[in-house]
């Protein structure tokens, strides 16, 4: 939560206002708290006189001269005894009658001068002890009574938990476009190319309104070239697949005049209508950007597929005399899928390592299931491997190896979408594929081509894909 940006401008919000308030409340409880120092000198100058009185003749002398003060019994002079009333009945201010009452417990003090009284211990000719006290003025008293600490400590806690709520609420105003901006932008990187942003935000007269605005306009665009890009692979696919078939065609008349059919002939056929098939498979494959939109219905055994996968890769691997190697099991791997993408990925992979083998080595491919969880595809070669830095980016489309030493590519041949479509089909199935360099010594992470002695490609399938 702390890494919100609404939050982050919560709490700015919060603690501008509340030092603010906090300057305004200390502004006025001192303005308004009594102050005996600096509001009743003229008592603090009394106050010696009055001891001199007390201490030369008592709680009589005291009563006389209180008696005769101009002032009468509304003087802010008190003189207590032991036990903390006053000899003239008067009553105490309630403020001043806690702090009175702890001095007179706390014998080892003389003196006491708070913020607004101050008390002294004496005792007069006679040994007795008395408490003098003096204090403001009544009306002093009575401000302070009405606008003790405590009430304004509440009215502060009180108007701090408005400011809150009153920026809490400015918080998610100025950010609900951004989280919305964030959403749409997800929405975006998962393919979903038509997301707009609602025109209330657009049409806001300020940097946020403007933004999602160019974002509206960014996602037409993206939409557009989406949708001629589709145009695009369809008018090409098209075009491909008119001379296959008149290849097809021409195949079927060789087969019909010699009378006979040739291997070779049968192998053309094959890879005409597999060629064909492959097409198709490209064209319900997302482009770039766009989310599958395919449901798996059909089951198959991948242990079946991969031994007719690997039959076919030896036909073409006799050229190189590289021997392909799968030791199949009796036991069955099924899986769903949706028609012939698990055997494009697949066979993708298995293509791809025979392109970059060379003469008399071999592809290893194992087939396991792991914790019954899900299957495990390996596909090992012994070509020369691909730097480090392209390992993961060898599945995106159009994606060409380049070597650092060279300059140049591993291979000019094919276009960079193999094994993008393997990624495709792969994410499709909810599985996870990887490809990692095999080295002739244990170290890692090396970019030294001497060092690289062959390519592994990893296939994880979840059993109960769906």
């Amino acid at each position: 939560m702390l890494n919100k940006i609404y939050f982050r401008f919560f709490l700015g919000f919060l603690g501008t206002v509340f030092l603010v308030l906090s300057i305004f409340s200390g502004f006025i409880y001192f303005q308004f708290v009594p102050n005996y120092n600096s509001q009743s000198n003229p008592v603090i100058k009394a106050m010696d006189s009055w001891e001199r009185i007390v201490k030369n003749g008592g709680a009589d002398s005291f009563k006389y001269h209180i008696r005769n003060n101009p002032l009468g019994n509304i003087s802010p002079i008190y003189l207590l005894d032991a036990n903390g009333r006053d000899i003239s009945q008067r009553p105490l201010p309630p403020p001043a009658q806690f702090d009175i009452d702890n001095f007179i417990q706390n014998k080892q003090s003389a003196e006491l001068i708070s913020n607004f009284m101050q008390i002294k211990r004496i005792e007069d000719i006679n040994l007795n002890t008395w408490y003098l006290v003096g204090m403001p003025t009544k009306e002093h008293f009575e401000s302070y009574s009405n606008n003790p600490p405590h009430k304004i400590l509440m009215i502060l806690i009180a108007l701090i938990v408005l400011c809150g709520l009153i920026c809490l609420f400015l918080a998610i105003y100025l950010t609900k476009p951004i989280s919305i901006l964030h959403s749409a932008t997800n929405d975006i990187v998962q393919g979903v190319l038509d997301t707009k942003i609602d025109p209330r935000i657009c049409n806001r007269n300020d940097e946020l309104g403007s933004l999602a605005t160019i974002f509206n306009k960014m996602t037409d665009k993206l939409h557009a070239t989406q949708s001629e890009q589709k145009k695009l692979l369809r008018n090409i696919s098209h075009e491909l697949r008119s001379p296959l078939a008149r290849a097809g065609i021409a195949v079927d008349l060789a087969m019909q005049k010699d009378g006979s059919i040739s291997k070779e002939l049968e192998r053309i056929e094959t890879e005409i209508f597999r060629l064909n098939d492959l097409i198709g498979q490209i064209l319900k494959l997302p482009t770039l950007g766009e989310s599958f939109t395919h449901t798996l219905d059909d089951t198959i055994d991948l242990n079946s597929l991969i031994i007719t996968i690997c039959d076919d890769a030896a036909f073409e691997a006799q050229n190189k005399n590289v021997l392909i190697i799968f030791n199949p099991t009796e036991q069955q791997f099924p899986i769903k899928t949706t028609g012939n993408l698990l055997h494009s990925a697949i066979e993708n992979v298995i293509r791809n390592s025979l392109k970059h083998s060379k003469q008399n080595e071999k592809i290893e491919v194992r087939l396991t299931n792991n914790n019954q969880e899900y299957y495990k595809i390996e596909v090992s070669d012994q070509g020369p491997g691909i730097p480090e830095d392209h390992l993961e980016k060898i599945f995106t489309p159009f994606h060409r190896v380049y070597d650092k030493e060279s300059g140049k590519q591993q291979s000019k041949d094919g276009f960079g979408l193999g094994l993008a479509i393997t990624h495709g089909a792969i994410t499709l199935h909810q599985g996870d594929i990887k490809a990692q360099n095999i080295y002739a010594t244990n170290k890692s992470n090396n970019d030294n081509n001497s060092e690289r002695c062959g390519l592994k490609i990893t296939i994880q399938l979840p059993i109960n894909s769906t």
